[in-house]
Formats: C-alpha cells, sequence, structure tokens
C-alpha cells in the first residue's frame, strides 16, 4: 500500500510541474478571445528559434515611427529591411512594468500590443497566417 501511494504522488508532482503551452501567453494578458492553438505553437516558436523567426517576416516589414522636434510629434510610416531586425525574445509576461493585449481580429490576423506601465513604450506587432503559416507582418515600437 505504501508502494501505491509513494508512485501516486510522484506520479501527481509530475503533472504539476508540466507547464502549460499557455502559462507565458495568458499570464499579465488581456486576450479578447482565445488564441488559435496553431498560433499560440508559432508564437513560442518564433521567438526560440532565430531562423525561423527571420522566415516568418515579410519584408519589407511595415510599422510606425515616432519623430520628436521639440514639443511637436511626428508619426510616419516605416520599412524595416531583413538586416536591420533584432531578434525578439519572449515577452516576460510576469514582469509589471509592462502590459501585453491580444487581439483576435479573424482567424488570420492577432494584433499583439505591448505597453509601459508608465506609457513610455508602445510596441505593436501584428501577425497574419498567409497561406496556413503565420507571420509577423507589422512592427510598430514607440519610445
Amino acid at each position: 500500500m505504501n508502494k501505491f501511494i509513494f508512485f501516486s504522488l510522484l506520479f501527481l508532482s509530475f503533472l504539476g510541474c508540466k507547464k502549460s503551452s499557455n502559462d507565458s501567453i495568458n499570464s499579465n494578458t488581456e486576450t479578447v478571445e482565445l488564441l488559435p492553438e496553431q498560433f499560440e505553437k508559432f508564437y513560442y516558436q518564433f521567438h526560440s528559434d532565430s531562423a525561423f523567426q527571420i522566415q516568418h517576416i515579410i519584408f519589407p516589414l511595415e510599422g510606425k515611427a515616432k519623430l520628436s522636434i521639440g514639443t511637436q510629434d511626428t508619426t510616419f510610416t516605416t520599412y524595416m529591411a531583413a538586416e536591420d531586425w533584432k531578434i525578439n525574445k519572449l515577452f516576460d509576461a510576469n514582469n509589471p512594468q509592462f502590459k501585453r493585449q491580444f487581439f483576435k481580429i479573424n482567424d488570420n490576423l492577432i494584433i499583439e500590443k505591448i505597453s509601459g506601465a508608465e506609457g513610455l513604450f508602445y510596441l505593436e506587432r501584428r501577425f497574419a497566417n498567409l497561406g496556413d503559416e503565420w507571420n509577423l507582418i507589422y512592427y510598430s515600437e514607440i519610445k
């Protein structure tokens, strides 16, 4: 009987240690709708494999930038080349200094917005499912 209890507890502890694929993407994150499982798998691979990341970005990558001259701010459209891209790492969902939101526009478009708690940083990324593969199609970072 003692062996049964021991092995049962051991099995349950292994189950408790298993990290769900949703842990990082959903903690400290607002999501309007549940994200497609295919997108979540893509999202993790995108942030863990730099070659995969480069292959899943549509260059030149459209975005926005802000130019401040004196008290006047001007926002303009930019197009980033592959050689200017800086590899993105996975967002630390437990960092209280940032807030992340996902907006599922439809089955083929998801917008991710990350902002600093004090409003000094804003990032928007748009991911599109093009031909059964997710790709980053828009990147705007305003500091």
